[in-house]
């Protein structure tokens, strides 16, 4: 992981992984994307009680940064522009019954469902005061910080808050949620989610809702809410700039839960993708009748258990009578294994960058073409087959379908020999 200044990279610790839930981010959802793409005996029930959550290999809940710093973990936290938290926990609160906000401790909510915003942010209450104004910073920094601790003279955090903020290992936002996503589970050697995980909006829970504040209606109110949070903007726009350095890891064996590789077996990406979801590891577009690759690549990942000879791939390439070939690179564990040229016409053509060892396949009327990769005798483990072409096709461009995708191939199914 790199700063903002970029002059530091952080490495992925062995150790576990721990998310950090900041009220009213994305961190459940965040954590169900971890237990999806996670082996489920790694993982820890949420918001379990931290003594026994730290028995697991990942745990999460409303945890203290404290309380995790000493355990050796992947600290993870997604947070929210600061502003509109404070709205999203207002009107939060406004869905909450009696019962909900002492079963969760929502000290604050019991004030605000009779509370109109405006006299939320003028309350002397100090469980309101806590929660309205810079609570990312008192979160991290205690609840008793000065400004001047953390904030230099022209504005920006200091040394002593990013020392602090480097205990957390990866930084996500709600704004961005599926990009942070990604980000995180590539960061963390884990495959990409099968499917996006949401949090419902605050509308959808009850219909029957009192008083409900607007975030777009910048009155007096926003105005109020922005300068009671104004330490918590800056630390937003630091923690947004060091989200965009995120670093990726390979796949990692001691977390992932990924398929199993034996001689014989075969992970089929056609119409059922649920027992093989987690060979997706990055760099593809949801699935439909098998699985089409983001841009020009994307990464598989299996758990190889027995020795294993030959892979083979099945893929679709874009049928495109403008394109007379295209190039298939092959990469097995980071080390250039070949490339294929498939040919797409008839006609006598001469390829382009063709090495002595490059191989020639011919496509079906179909736009099908098998690719086999041999295997050394020594690959056990988890293995990353990353699948490259120097093409890629835009639906929309050639019809009016409104299909933006960029589509490299698509793969059918994998079969080990």
């Amino acid at each position: 992981m790199k700063h903002d200044d970029k002059t530091e990279t952080r490495q992925r610790k062995k150790g576990k992984i721990a998310l950090l839930h900041l009220k009213k981010t994305a961190g459940t959802s965040a954590y169900r994307h971890l237990c999806d793409a996670a082996k489920k005996d790694k993982i820890a029930a949420w918001n379990q009680d931290l003594t026994s959550a730290k028995n697991y290999d990942i745990f999460g809940g409303h945890y203290q940064l404290r309380d995790l710093t000493d355990s050796d973990c992947n600290i993870v936290a997604f947070f929210r522009e600061p502003i509109a938290r404070v709205y999203s926990y207002y009107n939060y609160a406004q869905t909450l019954t009696e019962f909900e906000i002492i079963r969760h401790r929502e000290l604050a909510a019991a004030e605000m469902r009779r509370l109109s915003l405006e006299d939320c942010l003028n309350s002397e209450n100090a469980d309101t005061k806590y929660e309205l104004s810079n609570y990312y910073c008192k979160t991290l920094f205690g609840k008793d910080y000065q400004r001047s601790d953390i904030i230099d003279e022209s504005g920006r955090l200091n040394n002593f808050a990013k020392s602090i903020i480097s205990q957390v290992d990866f930084v996500g936002c709600t704004e961005l949620f599926e990009h942070s996503i990604n980000l995180m589970l590539s960061s963390l050697g884990l495959s990409q989610p099968k499917m996006m995980h949401r949090e419902k909006d605050i509308k959808d829970l009850r219909a029957d809702t009192a008083l409900r504040a607007d975030f777009f209606a910048k009155d007096a109110t926003w105005h109020k809410v922005a300068s009671l949070n104004q330490d918590d903007v800056i630390l937003y726009e630091y923690l947004t700039s060091r989200m965009n350095n995120e670093m990726y890891s390979p796949p990692d064996p001691c977390f992932g839960d990924f398929p199993i590789a034996t001689s014989g077996r075969e992970l089929s990406f056609s119409n059922s993708m649920k027992v093989y979801h987690n060979a997706l590891y990055s760099g593809w577009h949801n699935p439909e009748d098998g699985v089409w690759s983001d841009g020009t690549s994307g990464t598989i990942a299996f758990d190889i258990i027995s020795p294993i000879k030959l892979i083979s791939v099945e893929l679709e390439l874009p049928i495109n009578r403008n394109f007379l070939s295209t190039e298939i690179d092959v990469v097995l564990d980071g080390i250039s294994f070949q490339r294929v040229h498939v040919i797409m016409t008839n006609e006598s053509i001469k390829l382009d960058n063709f090495r002595p060892d490059d191989l020639v396949a011919s496509m079906s009327d179909k736009g099908k073409v098998a690719i086999f990769i041999p295997v050394p005798n020594d690959k056990m483990g988890v293995v990353e087959l990353k699948i490259s072409t120097n093409r890629i096709y835009i639906p929309s461009e050639f019809f009016d379908t409104g299909d933006s995708r960029r589509l490299g191939y698509k793969i059918h199914s994998v079969k080990f020999f």
